[in-house]
């Protein structure tokens, strides 16, 4: 198929540049209370959505298909079919200025009618995406840019995959054809390969695609993708996958817990318990409070995990509620002693009727792993007393006794004292052993046997204890116990461990009992329980973290590869003079219409006017040495003005380029970023003074491989005109030629755009009722560009300033003549004695004097959120446009000179005055600080507190 050729020359640069100027910060903030990461949470999900496929995991009929899409993703095989499903979400990113569509809508080349292709010239971003091939995508970003008599349609290229811009051939001609049947008047379309993605960026180019578009409809700064964000971004879109696999190994969720609603949970784990092989193994490690019910707590939790709420306390409003501790939570503590007392009586109703003490026998290994040898370890009874040579034997309590004890008030379970009454602390070897009868089910301890208090060796051993026949017998059980000990390392415990689906077939509870010296007396031992709850599926084991490495990084180090390349080229004869362009070396501007007199698309002012290809300052070896007076380039010899190494077929001679006709003494070092922005604004500001010596807006480049300069003018359009080789600099401003030769390769000169204004719009309408307060706004704009001041001294008339409202009012027709920042700066140097109680201001979205220079930032949220009484003045700026409007905010009011009364301060109020526009906070100053002029102290203080109006 032949190449259409409509698209531009590939540029390398381009692809580390978004094409849209205000690029957000939409990665997705990753969070987990389990503590898992993200990549082992989705290596478990998609373990998880196996099972699920094999059968093995069991789920309702409705969700499989979704499961099995999402499993896809999690493993990196998502298809164009699953693509297509998920595709639907894309209806609910759609706003009234950008839209997403399937380019399989778009109509056929020979179609004179739309079809079922929507309008979409109301839109000022359209998104078109679709596959070629499976593993081959593309994304055109569409952006039209309208006037009365021409549109201007920017079409930007994304490339996923091995592939070429010959393949989408079939889509540019039916794109061509839609713009044709659409009413965009005199429609000029730029086609620009904007990326290629490199084809090992990732294993899986659907998943790319689908993120992809949603960065580019957001405006998203998709050059920070890295392995690490796209997990985070694949976790996001599989919220349902998440859920499922989280509940189906266990129904206790971890966001829903809190001190108010478990009052005896304790999320900090103690980070010296040595619990890392339980953690690697996927359990999530719950601890609880150690007042001596931690074993209770413990199965309680377990309970819940399973769906079992009989023993524990629901509230609704949990979140909101007054957190209570245990010894003052008596819907708790009468849950805890009504689980004990159930205990107690189910102990006692196997020891009677199971377990008969006629029956009993001890050499049962139920028996044995209990550490329990005959009646007196079951029973309770006094003790003995007994003289010097017989001391007898001390009270003991029995084993059903030891659940609870009779007519003791509720509180003394939960007194501080309590933790010394070990004689009713939870049995790990019988209460397990009862619950699992009480409930038929399995109860299993993990016991940590810690040996000296520094916690430097410990062995681990699980116990069992799993329900089986409702009769008993030494070969048929009623409760098997099993026990394994002497584990020592995670994979002996991995061994031992049951497996989810073993897990899931029978209700199963775990939990962690820690055995260790006790620290008063280090011959004496004490335990503690904690809840095991399983959050990443068994046999999965932790990977590798993903890379960190940028697609800005990855594609710069391809930029680099391919500078090492072009150093290997042999350099261009120039015995000649320059080489004249080809129509294949120039950016091809494909119109719809075939009058070849239409109107150029505007060019943008960063890129370099179209007769030679654009010349990236990255993409071009560095000159070595400068040059100078006595260093002149290679090929040219001062004062002769022609090229040494063959006769020139060029008319024009080359002047000399060294001497102080030139005002060039040496070439300073390479500008920084820094230096490059200062230079403008100076050519800017000597232009508009009239202080250049050319006294034009001429741009000059150094071009360091011809060792020749170059000039261009801005044409009136926008754009600028075809650049010209520049042999007499002394026509030129000495200041603009050293800063083009300070930074070869670039284009410098002024910017003609009209300098930046101070806020000034006027005129929405009138405001929703819903948002607006009976507070009234003094000062009204009306059709003057006011607003800064004005909504601003309104604020003041507020806050009791009433003369220096006045006054600040009668500043505003002077401000609106100035720039911003010198408005800006104005103002907060008026305000030092207008106001001096808190004249000084505190500005937000302005990086801080400290070492750290971090930028002081302030969101919507922020603001709506933290009310204070000082006036403060907010100017917004919605993505792509300039900051033209400001309000002042205090208390939980908007001072707006637009209306007659201020808003409510929420973000429709917001969204209503930026226009129905997603915006930001351009910069706020809060007024707060006091400020006290040399020599005199303000003695005055500020006092006004946060007033409520909604």
């Amino acid at each position: 198929m032949s190449n259409l050729h409509v698209w531009n020359d590939r540029r390398l640069q381009d692809e580390i540049e978004y094409p849209y100027t205000h690029p957000i910060n939409t990665h997705p903030k990753y969070e987990d209370c389990y503590n898992r990461t993200a990549e082992w949470l989705v290596k478990s999900m998609g373990h998880f959505g196996n099972l699920v496929s094999a059968g093995d995991a069991v789920t309702a009929d409705d969700i499989a298909s979704r499961i099995t899409i999402s499993t896809r993703i999690c493993n990196d095989s998502m298809t164009p079919k699953d693509f297509k499903i998920l595709a639907r979400q894309f209806e609910n990113l759609g706003t009234k200025t950008r839209c997403i569509i399937d380019a399989k809508l778009l109509p056929a080349t020979n179609a004179n009618e739309l079809g079922s292709f929507p309008d979409i010239t109301p839109y000022q971003q359209i998104l078109f995406y679709r596959h070629i091939r499976p593993d081959k995508w593309f994304i055109f970003l569409v952006i039209p840019s309208r006037t009365k008599r021409t549109t201007n349609i920017t079409i930007e290229g994304y490339f996923i995959g091995d592939m070429d811009v010959s393949e989408v051939n079939p889509v540019v001609r039916k794109l061509q054809r839609a713009f044709s049947l659409l009413s965009f008047p005199q429609p000029v379309i730029t086609w620009t390969r904007r990326l290629h993605f490199p084809t090992d960026f990732h294993p899986n180019n659907t998943i790319v695609a689908f993120i992809l578009i949603e960065y580019l409809h957001r405006h998203g700064k998709y050059l920070e993708l890295s392995m690490d964000i796209l997990m985070k971004c694949k976790i996001q879109s599989l919220k349902f996958l998440r859920n499922e696999h989280d509940t189906w190994l266990g129904k206790l969720h971890l966001h829903d817990v809190s001190k108010a609603s478990h009052p005896f949970v304790d999320l900090l784990t103690n980070q010296n318990d040595k619990l890392e092989d339980l953690q690697e193994l996927g359990f999530m490690v719950i601890d609880v409070k150690g007042d001596g019910n931690c074993g209770y707590y413990s199965l309680i939790l377990g309970l819940e995990n399973l769906g079992i709420y009989t023993y524990s306390v629901y509230n609704n409003n949990a979140s909101s509620a007054r957190v209570k501790s245990m010894l003052k939570n008596r819907p708790w503590q009468a849950k805890v002693i009504a689980f004990r007392k159930k205990m107690q009586e189910h102990s006692r109703w196997l020891l009677s009727v199971m377990y008969p003490k006629s029956e009993r026998d001890y050499e049962d290994l139920m028996w044995f792993y209990a550490g329990i040898w005959d009646e007196r370890e079951i029973e309770t009874f006094e003790g003995v007393e007994g003289d010097e040579d017989n001391p007898g034997l001390p009270p003991h309590i029995g084993l059903s006794d030891a659940f609870a004890y009779e007519e003791a008030p509720a509180k003394n379970y939960f007194v501080s004292t309590f933790i010394n009454e070990t004689d009713y602390h939870m049995n790990p070897f019988w209460a397990p052993h009862v619950l699992a009868s009480l409930l038929k089910m399995r109860v299993i301890v993990y016991t940590q046997k810690i040996a000296d208090l520094k916690h430097s060796s410990h062995l681990w051993s699980i116990m069992s204890f799993d329900y089986r026949n409702e009769t008993h017998t030494r070969t048929n059980p009623h409760i098997h116990v099993d026990w394994n000990t002497d584990l020592e390392t995670k994979i002996d415990l991995e061994r031992v461990r049951i497996s989810d689906i073993e897990f899931k077939q029978k209700p199963t509870i775990e939990i962690l009992y820690q055995n260790r010296p006790d620290p008063a007396d280090e011959k004496e031992t004490i335990g503690h329980f904690q809840f095991l709850r399983r959050v990443i599926c068994s046999g999965v084991s932790m990977p590798p973290q993903p890379s960190k490495t940028t697609l800005k990084e990855q594609l710069s180090v391809r930029m680099s590869a391919d500078d090492a390349n072009v150093e290997n080229i042999p350099k261009r004869n120039t015995a000649n003079g320059p080489r004249q362009n080809s129509a294949a070396d120039r950016p091809v501007l494909a119109a719809l219409t075939v009058d070849s007199t239409a109107e150029s698309p505007a060019i943008d002012a960063t890129n370099v006017p179209p007769v030679d290809p654009p010349i990236d300052a990255t993409n071009v070896p560095a000159v070595d040495p400068p040059i100078d007076a006595t260093n002149v380039p290679i090929g040219i010899r001062e004062g002769t003005g022609v090229t040494t190494g063959g006769p020139s077929n060029d008319a024009t001679t080359i002047a000399p380029l060294s001497g102080k006709k030139h005002g060039i003494k040496k070439i300073p070092n390479r500008s920084t970023k820094k230096q490059k922005i200062e230079d403008k604004k100076k050519l800017t500001k000597m232009y508009r003074k009239g202080q250049l010596k050319h006294n034009t807006s001429t741009r000059m480049l150094f071009d360091s491989k011809e060792q020749r300069y170059y000039t261009c003018e801005h044409d009136g359009k926008g754009g600028f005109t075809p650049r010209r080789r520049e042999d007499n600099l002394e026509l030129y401003d000495p200041f603009l030629v050293e800063v083009a030769t300070r930074s070869p390769n670039e284009w410098f000169g002024p910017s003609v755009a009209p300098p930046p204004t101070p806020p000034g719009d006027s005129g929405f309408g009138d405001a929703p009722s819903y948002l607006i307060t009976r507070v009234p706004t003094l000062y009204q704009q009306h059709n003057k560009p006011y607003c800064l001041l004005y909504s601003f001294a309104s604020a003041l008339f507020y806050c009791g300033f009433r003369e220096e409202a006045e006054m600040m009012k009668q500043k505003a027709e002077y401000i609106p003549q100035m720039e911003f920042f010198e408005a800006i700066d104005e103002v907060k140097s008026f305000m030092k004695n207008l106001v001096p109680v808190i004249g000084l201001a505190t500005q937000y979205a302005k990086r801080t004097n400290g070492h750290s220079r971090k930028k002081r930032d302030l969101t919507w949220d922020e603001l709506f959120t933290n009310l204070t009484p000082y006036p403060t003045i907010v100017i917004p700026v919605v993505p792509g446009q300039k900051p033209n409007h400001a309000f002042c905010v205090v208390d939980d009011l908007i001072f707006d000179s637009t209306t007659q009364f201020s808003l409510k301060l929420q973000y429709d109020s917001v969204l209503w005055l930026c226009n129905e526009s997603d915006s930001s906070i351009f910069l706020a100053l809060r007024f707060k600080t006091k400020f006290s002029p040399p020599g005199k102290r303000i003695t005055q203080k500020y006092t006004r507190q946060v007033v409520h109006h909604w």
